[in-house]
């Protein structure tokens, strides 16, 4: 698939400052239980889905100071169980960015799913028109 980073929003690194925040607003007691050791963690899918929300996940990492390798590309469709990606950095990092991370691509996977299912069942009507969405 082709690479849409320049799609993103040019606020997208202070969003995700601001996501971090507002999930971590005060001291990170479980970042500082694991501490600063390297580790990896691994995004499984357990539910079929078309993936989304890649960049996010990047931007999340990147401003962590983690790696993200990707297993699967933007729009793949999923089926259970599989890895979709490997994210290495500092546990502490790892555990910051999990559940922002998550959030977003779940919610970005579901809406591409939905959104699918939508163009499977116009073009089952044998309609010729286009699925959009600009919001």
């Amino acid at each position: 698939m082709a690479d849409l980073h320049f799609l993103l929003p040019t606020t997208l690194k202070s969003k995700v400052v601001e996501w971090l925040s507002e999930d971590i607003p005060s001291f990170d007691y479980g970042g500082y239980v694991v501490g600063g050791i390297e580790e990896t963690a691994v995004l499984i899918c357990k539910a079929p889905g078309v993936m989304c929300g890649r960049p996010f996940v990047d931007a999340i990492f990147s401003h962590l100071g983690c790696q993200v390798e990707w297993l699967v590309e933007e729009g793949d469709n999923l089926k259970p169980i599989c890895e979709c990606a490997r994210v290495t950095g500092p546990a502490s990092a790892l555990l910051q960015g999990e559940r922002t991370a998550l959030n977003i691509v779940t919610r970005a996977s579901g809406i591409a799913t939905y959104c699918q299912q939508l163009v499977e069942a116009a073009r089952g009507e044998d309609w010729r028109g286009e699925v959009a969405g600009t919001r």
